[in-house]
């Protein structure tokens, strides 16, 4: 959600937590991007945040994309990916 156009955390309408279930390719990709994102901070010299993000521009993984920025990308990826099989 935006305010005050900063992007920022919100939990559910109702408060609920949610479950999010990924396949092992999904868990793999994730898992290799987190594997960069530590390699890309220790060459860089920089501390890696605590709880760090996996889709993040920062090295520290501190902030995460903008939601819009996720949208555009995938949006723009359609034309050239083709119909779905």
């Amino acid at each position: 959600m935006k305010q005050n156009g900063l992007t920022v955390e919100r939990p559910t309408k109702n408060r609920r937590s949610r479950v999010v279930v990924v396949d092992h390719r999904a868990l793999s990709l994730i898992e290799a991007q987190a594997r960069f994102s530590r390699e890309r901070a220790e060459l860089t010299g920089v501390d890696i945040a605590a709880d760090p993000y996996v889709l993040t521009l920062t090295v520290s993984g501190r902030d995460p994309w903008d939601p819009d920025m996720i949208t555009q990308y995938s949006s723009s990826l359609r034309p050239r990916l083709g119909p779905r099989p």
